[in-house]
């Protein structure tokens, strides 16, 4: 069966069994997710952050895109959303750090409220697992071994941003 989301934005028409066209550029990944806490967290890529059929099955309520730029709110109305303007660089980690604060308690205050929250970044491999592993250590109080193992052994591609 072939999935189609229309994403108003951009007039284009995405299907999982077609290369995606997301922000006038045409992309061959599938969507994914990964369940870090379930039904609390995940991780994915930009595929899986727009994919309003996923999104709303996995009963996502809240969206942290760690992006160089800034990606459609139009995806869903009902999704908190909170971008983050990071580039994939370890040179700019200091600037990464600095929006951490943010971005942790939009997770802490999503988890909080009983939410469900998605971070992603491009590729879902470096931005988003650096976040998700800062979250792990802060709201779980997991040490930074901890935090990795447990998602490393999720998400095989996790690869966070370290300083060179």
């Amino acid at each position: 069966m072939q999935v189609e989301v229309n994403f108003r934005t951009q007039g284009h028409t995405y299907s999982r069994q077609q290369p995606s066209i997301l922000f006038g550029r045409t992309r061959t990944a599938p969507p994914y997710f990964t369940e870090i806490i379930p039904r609390e967290l995940y991780i994915s890529n930009l595929e899986g952050a727009c994919d309003l059929i996923n999104l709303h099955a996995k009963g996502i309520t809240h969206i942290v895109s760690v992006l160089k730029t800034r990606c459609s709110d139009e995806c869903s109305k009902s999704i908190q959303r909170l971008w983050l303007p990071i580039v994939d660089s370890a040179a700019k980690v200091r600037e990464f750090e600095s929006l951490w604060p943010e971005a942790l308690k939009f997770l802490r205050d999503c988890r909080k409220s009983h939410g469900t929250a998605l971070v992603h970044c491009r590729a879902g491999m470096s931005r988003s697992s650096t976040v998700v592993l800062a979250h792990l250590m802060e709201y779980d109080c997991l040490s930074l071994r901890d935090a990795w193992n447990l998602l490393k052994g999720l998400h095989e591609i996790a690869s966070p941003i370290t300083v060179c």
